[in-house]
């Protein structure tokens, strides 16, 4: 079977698997939610549907947008916990909470972080298809 077929189809799957096995949590609102490709597209879906939430492109709030002081708290999201925008994000803000497929990535790690979501979206290598689809269900819940 095609490999981005398959992914594809694993979406149901890996959705209902983070629906039913992921603890309560809360996101906060009105603060910055940096991410880049699909995990800035998720919170930016939400920000259009009415929630008070500031989604923000990683690379362009690092290089253009920051301002001082920095923000006392953020959500960043990244499928890998790996991309450098989101690490370098993580590095001017007080504390953040991590939105990540890797949970035991850098971004998880942080000495700044205070809670760790685990999007449970399994490897991907075609497409960024589940990262997209659990974080919606992530920000839902």
């Amino acid at each position: 079977m095609n490999r981005t077929f398959q992914e594809i189809l694993e979406i149901p799957t890996r959705g209902k698997e983070f629906w039913t096995n992921s603890p309560a949590y809360s996101l906060p609102l009105r603060v910055p939610y940096f991410g880049m490709g699909s995990s800035y597209f998720a919170p930016l879906a939400f920000k259009y549907m009415g929630v008070e939430i500031l989604p923000e492109l990683a690379s362009e709030y690092f290089s253009f947008l920051r301002k001082e002081p920095s923000p006392p708290l953020a959500v960043i999201l990244s499928q890998s916990g790996r991309s450098s925008e989101a690490l370098w994000c993580a590095s001017v803000v007080d504390q953040y909470i991590a939105v990540t497929n890797n949970i035991r990535s850098e971004l998880a790690k942080g000495r700044n972080v205070t809670n760790v979501i685990s999007i449970m979206a399994g490897e991907e290598h075609c497409s960024s298809s589940k990262t997209y689809t659990n974080t919606l269900l992530a920000l839902f819940k």
